[in-house]
């Protein structure tokens, strides 16, 4: 498989989706998995792999951040 994408080749629609579908249904299992509730109206930022390097400057109760 590593071959095949080193040339450039990429998987099926199908095939990545049976990978993602895979892995939510693990990932539905874990505690840290949670619903979050965004009222009509509001935003949430999601933010992801900062490895430390986000600073939080102002906090808006009204605009919560999804790490």
């Amino acid at each position: 498989m590593i071959s095949w994408f080193k040339d450039g080749k990429t998987l099926a629609k199908r095939y990545a989706w049976e990978i993602v579908m895979g892995a939510y249904d693990d990932f539905i299992k874990e505690q840290s998995l949670v619903d979050l509730v965004i009222p009509p109206g509001a935003t949430c930022d999601v933010i992801g792999d900062v490895h430390g390097t986000f600073v939080l400057s102002k906090v808006d109760k009204n605009k919560p951040f999804l790490f």
